[in-house]
């Protein structure tokens, strides 16, 4: 379970979480840094880290990701279009890339 040092509250007393900080690399023993090339038919590992609520992604070409390294059930983010993705609960990220060539993926975790 992650553990947040603070949260600011709405008026009606639910959590709003602020990033304070951005990485742009995994918790991996050799971390995976941002921009990562993906080739043809391969799949990225990304370990969260353990303050991070969100992860922005963005790629010129097609990058599916999922919460499970079989892609049994994924996502698909469109080329050239960033997309935020929240994972408070998550410790791991599966980026990949299904095209003919090879991809480059940009991203960021937005820390807390």
């Amino acid at each position: 379970m992650k553990i947040f040092q603070f949260h600011l509250s709405s008026l009606i007393k639910q959590a709003i979480h602020v990033g304070n900080n951005i990485k742009t690399l995994d918790i991996t023993g050799t971390p995976i840094t941002s921009p990562v090339t993906i080739t043809a038919g391969a799949t990225k590992t990304l370990l969260i880290p353990a303050n991070a609520a969100e992860i922005v992604i963005n790629s010129d070409n097609d990058v599916m990701f999922s919460e499970h390294s079989s892609f049994s059930s994924y996502d698909r983010i469109p080329a050239g279009i960033p997309e935020n993705i929240g994972i408070v609960r998550r410790d791991n990220l599966y980026l990949k890339n299904t095209g003919a060539g090879s991809i480059v993926v940009y991203f960021h975790f937005v820390i807390l």
